[in-house]
């Protein structure tokens, strides 16, 4: 999979309250971006999973109506898309335990896996 920079860029300020930057990935050959080091942590557990083929940051927007604000339309970039051997794709939110209810509710969601430690959408091709 050919690395495609985000659809939007990263904010990079001083005194920012989370640690943006980008990691080399030998999964995809250059540099993946991350926004926190929770997301950092993620992407090097993608890198080391043998079922990884392909990691990309801030991949695409997904848009839906909020319900809960009256029908607000909104969107959002999922943290990262996965490219499985298997031929799967596994569209990423990395959010903290605490933040559980973070994620946009237009969104369908499940637990992944306690190491994931973030929310997952399974999609086919």
């Amino acid at each position: 999979m050919a690395q495609r920079w985000p659809v939007r860029e990263f904010a990079w300020h001083p005194h920012q309250g989370n640690y943006p930057g980008w990691l080399w990935t030998a999964t995809t050959g250059s540099f993946v971006g991350y926004e926190s080091l929770l997301e950092r942590d993620r992407v090097l557990l993608a890198d080391f999973d043998p079922a990884v083929v392909g990691i990309v940051s801030q991949p695409f927007w997904i848009s839906g109506r909020d319900e809960a604000c009256g029908e607000v339309r909104r969107r959002h970039a999922p943290d990262y898309l996965l490219s499985l051997r298997d031929g799967c794709h596994v569209v990423v939110g990395v959010k903290p335990a605490a933040d559980d209810e973070a994620r946009p509710p237009f969104i369908p969601a499940r637990r992944q896996d306690s190491a994931d430690r973030g929310r997952s959408v399974n999609a086919s091709r």
